[in-house]
């Protein structure tokens, strides 16, 4: 089965046995070359099929979800050895996915697609920080996008009037705005501030009330009610905050980690 590319080439037996244990060291599966189809798991199945199409050496290899049969521990292990066998045998490689995180770990480029088209399409880092659609950074990664009325713009800082406060953030290079125009915003959760509406905060903040306290993968996850009910989530390391759930509270962050965004932006390749 994994050498089936290398045997309609007309290559020699030793040299097919050769390239196919290299294939199978590459996916984990040494020692694997006698086993029948039957005695394989799904995922070991997931790792034949790559071996296979790697060893013919494609100038582009399409992977549709190709860890998906596997347990957590085995999709990251593979997830790295995929990136270290791409690097290595320098072709492109198309990688499928719906799982967000595994999406920004193995790309060096990143494409959101919706309905068929691609809403954005650059580099990881691009796609996470500077999401062009309202789309793409409720899709990727946990975002906040608020839809208020510009009431100022000074120098690259927009503060925009909002129910219940202001809220700012950072005006895109070359980007044509002025007061009283509706625009939308959107901010990662890890750069929002939700603070006691006692303490000090900035006069650019949201009052809200706390509705929600979570913890999970070493996070504390803490979800504010706006005065029209859109709900805003804060981030944060440990599980500690004096917040407590119905309390009063300010939302604020650094105007540079908030990013204007559009409804609808698509891009052709």
């Amino acid at each position: 089965n994994t050498g089936y590319a290398l045997r309609v080439k007309g290559l020699p037996k030793e040299e097919i046995r050769a390239a196919v244990a290299d294939a199978l060291s590459k996916v984990r599966l040494d020692g694997f070359q006698k086993r029948m189809p039957s005695e394989l798991s799904g995922g070991q199945s997931q790792r034949v099929a790559i071996a296979r199409a790697i060893i013919g050496r494609p100038k582009i290899l399409l992977l549709d979800e190709p860890l998906g049969a596997l347990d957590l521990q085995l999709r990251r292990a593979m997830q790295a050895e995929l990136k270290s066998l791409q690097k290595t045998l320098g072709i492109t490689f198309i990688y499928i996915t719906h799982d967000q995180e595994e999406a920004l770990n193995m790309s060096d480029r990143v494409a959101v697609m919706r309905n068929g088209l691609f809403e954005q399409i650059g580099a990881v880092s691009d796609i996470y920080d500077f999401p062009k659609t309202a789309y793409v950074a409720n899709f990727v990664g946990n975002a906040n996008v608020l839809t208020g009325k510009i009431y100022s713009v000074e120098g690259d800082k927009i503060t925009v009037s909002y129910p219940g406060g202001y809220f700012t953030a950072l005006k895109r290079e070359n980007e044509n705005i002025k007061e009283g125009e509706e625009i939308s915003a959107s901010v990662r959760s890890e750069y929002v501030n939700i603070v006691p509406y006692y303490e000090n905060h900035p006069k650019e903040s949201v009052i809200a009330t706390v509705r929600n306290k979570s913890f999970a993968g070493g996070l504390l996850h803490i979800t504010a009610v706006l005065p029209d009910s859109k709900e805003v989530t804060a981030s944060r390391s440990g599980i500690n905050s004096s917040l407590e759930i119905g309390e009063t509270a300010a939302v604020f962050w650094d105007y540079k980690r908030a990013f204007t965004v559009k409804g609808r932006l698509y891009e052709s390749f």
